[in-house]
């Protein structure tokens, strides 16, 4: 983008006045030794870029790829030395939606204060864009009194074909940070696992606000074969020309497990000269690079001599390359139901799916929950299987918890039964015959003189007797009679 004439005007001035007019003493011959002044303060790193997990969209049709990207300018006490752009370039994505948010400022005393402002794009060269001092993003009193922020897409120069390129800018000392969102179709995120995002600060500029360019007297820190993303090409296009060479940020099917460890980057997927910056989430302390080795690493100090001009403060960090990268992984899980007889694999129900392949992280940004005991169809309490019935027993020692966080890949919830003992019907014992008791026998009395007990009850032998004898007196008074009778 062209700057204005009055800046461009402005960078040339102050350059020629610290040609001209700076102090002979403080001049050192690239032959001299540098003096060790202490002249250099480190506010902490540069370029943070921390990816957070991918997540499905509120409306469940796109996936979002989300990373927080902090930074801080490199800044001096002359105000002649400034590195404040930020150059932010990841895979051109057919029909992706971007959206960059400010999240990070600083207030008029330097303190950090957290925001919320939608940045508008402005493509380069855009006509509208007639102030390139607009471009800054804004600070915690112009964010409250409504001042718009902008980004600024196309920027740097690049091929738009082979890599997308969006560029921010800012004039306040302290970190400050921005949230990409990458909104990519359902269906084509299935086949990106993890989108890698690069951001590094590119333009050496004399100046102080504005848009940072060859046209406004800047130098691009890409010239330096240790900072530049792009490696060496490999390819030419129909024309013969070399076709640019991203590595994974350009190609995100090239970034495989061994580039990444529970979610972040752990080595650069272009350069390997770009050292990846530790994550600590706090985007108003960003972290110095680690394990440095000298050969690779981009010293801005060093390259530009900064400690030759001692009277001039450097605010800088020795330790970052201003540069770093992060992937925003996505993970699909779904939750699967099985039940088995108790110690046993044996399948008693058909598998259940209790949860759909997903995102594993919701709109909201959090694990996705789940639950496979919320109901008797989930967890039936009785389950009947060839012809026999099982009962419910609990949670196989397999099994995953029957509720939690939804994780990559198949959650495997097992529920174990067994098998229900029928109980038979209670049978009447076998009636036993009553007992019949036995006849009594007559018990003989005593006589007594030959008459019966005083107690009135007959004696049968004595009754029989009395009883022919009678018989026998009738028989003979009857006999008497007919005598009598025929004389």
């Amino acid at each position: 983008m062209k700057k204005s004439l009055k800046n461009i005007v402005l960078c040339m001035a102050v350059s020629a006045s610290v040609l001209v007019s700076g102090n002979i003493s403080n001049y050192v011959k690239a032959e001299d030794p540098i003096p060790q002044a202490d002249n250099l303060i480190s506010e902490g790193g540069h370029i943070n870029v921390e990816g957070q997990g991918a997540r499905l969209s509120e409306d469940g049709k796109s996936v979002i790829y989300s990373y927080i990207i902090a930074f801080q300018r490199m800044h001096s006490s002359d105000n002649g030395q400034t590195v404040s752009d930020v150059t932010i370039r990841f895979a051109p994505i057919p029909n992706a939606k971007i959206k960059l948010t400010l999240i990070g400022t600083r207030d008029e005393n330097g303190k950090h204060v957290n925001a919320n402002l939608q940045l508008n794009e402005l493509k380069m060269n855009d006509a509208s864009f007639d102030n390139p001092e607009d471009a800054d993003l804004p600070t915690a009193e112009e964010v409250a009194a409504g001042k718009k922020g902008y980004y600024i897409s196309g920027y740097n120069y690049d091929d738009l074909k082979y890599i997308t390129t969006l560029g921010v800018f800012h004039n306040v000392n302290g970190s400050q940070a921005v949230k990409l969102e990458i909104s990519v179709p359902l269906e084509q995120a299935k086949n990106i696992k993890y989108l890698p995002i690069d951001a590094r600060m590119v333009w050496k500029s004399s100046q102080e606000d504005g848009v940072p360019g060859y046209e406004s007297g800047s130098q691009s820190l890409e010239e330096y074969h240790n900072h530049v993303l792009g490696l060496p090409s490999e390819k030419e296009d129909e024309e013969g020309n070399p076709i640019p060479n991203y590595g994974g940020i350009g190609d995100p099917t090239l970034v495989t497990e061994e580039y990444v460890k529970n979610g972040h980057l752990i080595k650069s997927v272009a350069n390997p000269s770009t050292y990846i910056t530790p994550n600590n989430g706090d985007w108003t302390n960003i972290p110095e690079d680690t394990n440095i080795k000298e050969e690779t690493f981009f010293h801005y100090a060093k390259i530009f001599t900064l400690r030759a001009n001692p009277a001039v403060t450097y605010y800088i960090s020795e330790k970052e390359d201003m540069a770093d990268q992060d992937v925003s992984a996505l993970y699909f899980g779904k939750v699967d139901v099985d039940y088995v007889i108790q110690g046993t694999n044996t399948k008693i129900k058909e598998t259940y799916n209790d949860t759909k392949e997903t995102p594993v992280y919701g709109f909201d940004g959090k694990l996705i929950k789940y639950n496979a005991a919320e109901n008797e169809n989930e967890r039936p309490a009785k389950i009947t299987y060839d012809g026999k019935e099982y009962e419910y027993v609990g949670v196989s020692a397999t099994s995953a918890p029957e509720s939690g966080n939804l994780k990559e890949g198949t959650t495997n919830v097992v529920f174990e039964y067994k098998l229900v003992e029928k109980t038979p019907a209670p049978q009447p014992e076998p009636q036993k015959p009553t007992p019949q008791p036995e006849p009594q026998k007559p018990v003989e009395k005593e006589k007594q003189n030959g008459q019966l007990p005083k107690t009135g009850i007959a004696n049968s032998s004595a009754l029989l007797s009395v009883a022919t004898i009678l018989t026998g007196a009738i028989g003979v008074v009857i006999s008497s009679k007919k005598r009598n009778n025929k004389y």
